[in-house]
């Protein structure tokens, strides 16, 4: 094993220096960020040198292509995408305001998803959460203002409040319309998986109801790979699933293993119920970030999830995508 990881190693080392050979570039080469941030946007030098290293591991992993080396360039890519992964939430944002680096990163999106997502990637459930967000805009308009609190569904059986609202409503009639085909593929396909998922969340001591979290975070399919390369069941992001455990390189990755990532999704949610105490918030934060709901909980001076006005549009949908979803299952 000591042995292997030894070769792993020398290997990247190798196509490390021949990519550099070939493209005629360094990484203390690049002057991406120098010569294209803008004099109003603020960058400390080690998110310089991270947004120059994307730039030329994107050079050394189209140049390996041009050598037929698909292997070598999925390593570019992923230290890519390992790099971005770890910018913080402030970070994000400012590069937001960078039209430069919005252009490098559709670009290396645009490649990757060109050369390897048709291959090995399914982004079902996340285009089908878009698609459900827009219908439910199309007919609520500029949601984050509105009060939706309405009823709730009775929770006899269940431990997460299930409220019923327009925003829930909306989700419903989505899934038994446009959104029908594709659930009831979901719904066949839980059936491989619940026994699996419910045993770890009883272990766990977690609501049972959970199980549907997975469904619309990945539709079941262990092989769904998100935009932002969340990966598997329970979609976990390269950082947050090696924190839980969850290791991945380009030979393997835990974070699609049903049994493993399950069992740190269960951990995950646990923490997240602990900081939160309310299942609601706790699942905002699974989904977006637990420092954004926090922000959002100071800002409006309320723990109340359906007050919080201004989560990310994603996020403000996401808890009723879920009651919806439990509520037809």
């Amino acid at each position: 094993m000591q042995l292997n990881r030894w070769l792993i190693y020398i290997s990247g080392l190798i196509m490390l220096a021949g990519c550099a050979r070939h493209t005629g570039m360094t990484l203390n080469e690049s002057e991406f960020s120098r010569s294209h941030v803008p004099a109003h946007i603020y960058l400390d030098n080690q998110t310089r040198r991270s947004i120059d290293s994307v730039y030329v591991f994107h050079e050394y992993a189209m140049n390996s292509l041009t050598y037929k080396d698909t292997v070598g360039a999925r390593v570019y890519f992923e230290k890519i995408f390992n790099t971005i992964s770890n910018f913080n939430e402030e970070t994000k944002t400012v590069l937001m305001e960078w039209p430069a680096y919005d252009s490098l990163m559709t670009e290396v999106n645009g490649d990757f998803e060109a050369i390897f997502g048709k291959i090995e990637f399914e982004q079902e459930a996340e285009e089908l959460l878009e698609d459900l967000t827009q219908f439910e805009e199309s007919v609520l308009g500029d949601s984050s203002g509105l009060t939706l609190l309405d009823s709730q569904v009775d929770s006899a059986f269940t431990t997460i409040p299930l409220h019923m609202n327009q925003r829930v409503e909306l989700a419903i009639k989505y899934f038994q319309t446009r959104g029908r085909e594709v659930f009831v593929r979901w719904l066949e396909r839980s059936g491989k998986y619940e026994p699996i998922i419910k045993e770890i969340l009883a272990e766990y001591q977690l609501p049972e109801e959970l199980f549907y979290l997975a469904m619309i975070e990945s539709g079941f399919n262990p092989r769904a790979h998100s935009y932002a390369r969340a990966a598997g069941l329970w979609q976990f992001i390269s950082a947050t699933g090696k924190y839980y455990g969850l290791r991945n390189n380009w030979w393997f990755d835990e974070r699609r293993d049903p049994l493993l990532a399950t069992k740190a999704a269960a951990e995950h949610l646990t923490d997240l119920y602990h900081r939160f105490d309310d299942w609601h918030l706790a699942m905002a934060g699974y989904n977006c970030n637990p420092k954004k709901v926090e922000s959002q909980i100071r800002r409006y001076n309320t723990r109340d999830f359906w007050k919080l006005k201004r989560l990310p549009r994603q996020t403000r949908n996401y808890v009723p995508t879920f009651i919806a979803a439990t509520i037809i299952a």
